[in-house]
């Protein structure tokens, strides 16, 4: 049987949302007719995942936010490939890559929206919104099926960009459960860290870029830390905003008590240290990173942004505040923190809400029955038989 030949890209090589999802692809994909292969910058340590695989990777640099020779690289790139399927992730990647695999007469053009477009626009540039979701609505035609990660993300695209509703489909994130199963040892752990087993711990876990927050947190702590000295707060990520960070973090006269780790591939294992996650996030295409803090019973204090009310639906042990409010942060944190007790013991659902709506093998089978019903229309040839 003739194998289909599926090439997925984005455009960074960072671990975010975008690039976990196409690991999470990669290492749960049974179907062997299916032949995969990614596209991303040739640098970071997504690629170093994905090569560890045994996946092909073609390198794919955007040089700039107007490198319209993007659409000619990726049209060279699907042509000399020959693919069947290309899935497009993120949105310079969406925007070149839709144009470009309709060009090149790629048979099936998958998207799936990460983040919602105009959330990205912040301070003055809030005014090319009515644009941006102008353009978005003339690229749906260029592409088969819209994956939305959240139900709010769909919901957005039919009411504001008027996306056909057939073309557009929810497929939540995912985690792969078999992260969270082993054991680990607290004390151990937190010596690694350099942290005193003894201590309270505050942690948040992502890129540090200004979608995130983290400066309201760092804000929030000089409050917390008036009110229960014996805390340490653990930033787990790295990014171009990290100098400035840890350089507000000493002005602020809390360099002591801000332990900022880098990048690190143990986040399940941090993630059960930590009493409490925070996320100050300033908008997110789904926040995964909630889920995990969910199914390691964390109590969270998250945004009202869409869509964490949606991911985080249902779990007691939650604080929604609204963004950019570093004492509504500390509150919430002062509110769990003096009744630690019982959130903890509402966090222990977060496992069971994880694993129905949030697993790997769920996310895959989603994607597989997609991709089939599309092979099927579009190139019946190669549908399974």
């Amino acid at each position: 049987m003739q194998q289909v030949r599926i090439l997925h890209v984005t455009e960074y090589a960072v671990l975010g949302g975008e690039q976990y999802h196409i690991l999470t692809l990669l290492r749960k994909w049974k179907e062997p007719r299916f032949q995969m292969t990614v596209c991303s910058n040739p640098k970071g340590p997504f690629v170093h995942e994905v090569k560890a695989l045994g996946v092909p990777h073609v390198p794919f640099i955007i040089n700039g936010k107007y490198d319209i020779t993007s659409l000619l690289k990726l049209m060279n790139i699907f042509k000399s490939g020959r693919y069947h399927i290309v899935h497009l992730h993120g949105s310079r990647v969406g925007l070149y890559g839709r144009i470009a695999a309709k060009l090149a007469s790629i048979p099936i053009i998958v998207w799936t929206m990460h983040a919602w477009q105009t959330d990205t626009l912040l301070g003055l540039r809030r005014i090319q919104a009515p644009l941006y979701l102008l353009i978005e609505r003339i690229l749906s035609y260029f592409c088969d099926k819209i994956i939305a990660e959240s139900d709010t993300l769909q919901r957005r695209a039919i009411d504001k960009e008027h996306i056909d509703p057939n073309k557009i489909v929810r497929i939540y994130a995912a985690i792969d459960l078999n992260e969270w199963k082993s054991t680990v040892d607290v004390k151990r752990k937190k010596r690694e860290l350099g942290i005193d087993s003894s201590v309270f711990i505050i942690g948040t876990v992502g890129r540090l870029v200004v979608q995130k927050g983290t400066i309201y947190l760092l804000q929030a702590a000089r409050t917390i830390l008036q009110k229960f000295p014996n805390t340490v707060f653990v930033v787990v990520g790295d990014g171009p905003l990290r100098k400035m960070l840890e350089q507000s973090a000493s002005d602020m006269g809390i360099g002591n008590k801000v332990v900022f780790t880098g990048y690190r591939k143990d986040v399940p294992d941090i993630m059960r240290c930590i009493n409490i996650f925070v996320l100050p996030t300033l908008f997110e295409g789904f926040g995964l990173v909630f889920a995990e803090a969910m199914i390691a019973g964390r109590p969270i204090v998250a945004t009202t942004v869409d869509p964490i009310p949606e991911v985080v639906r249902g779990y007691q042990a939650a604080i929604l505040v609204p963004p950019r409010n570093h004492a509504a942060i500390a509150q919430a944190l002062l509110t769990i923190m003096r009744s630690y007790g019982s959130y903890e013991e509402w966090g222990k659902g977060g496992k069971q809400i994880v694993k129905e709506r949030y697993s790997s093998e769920r996310m895959v089978d989603e994607v597989a029955k997609l991709y089939e019903d599309l092979i099927s229309r579009k190139i019946p040839h190669l549908a399974a038989v």
